[in-house]
């Protein structure tokens, strides 16, 4: 989980990581915006083109397969204690 020190548009990509992934991105009160998958070694720009606080990176067909979707609720003890 990448945890922002403030919400921002962020830009991810993937050089140097040698297996796809699923991207996502999530508001400061850890509503999931967008979820983007990213493919190994590329350079290609992967953004949710709105600002988000964090970032959490699964194994590419994660989010699929266990339904994660946008708008879904993501909890983790990082969201909310430093959220303002």
């Amino acid at each position: 989980l990448f945890v922002f020190d403030r919400t921002d548009e962020v830009d991810f990509w993937m050089k140097n990581t040698p297996m796809a992934l699923d991207l996502v991105f999530v508001g400061e009160d850890g509503r999931i915006k967008a979820i983007k998958r990213g493919e190994p070694e590329s350079e290609a720009i992967i953004s949710p083109g709105q600002p988000v606080r964090f970032v959490l990176e699964l194994k590419a067909g994660t989010a699929a397969r266990d339904g994660i979707k946008e708008g879904d609720f993501l909890r983790h003890p990082a969201i909310g204690a430093g959220s303002n």
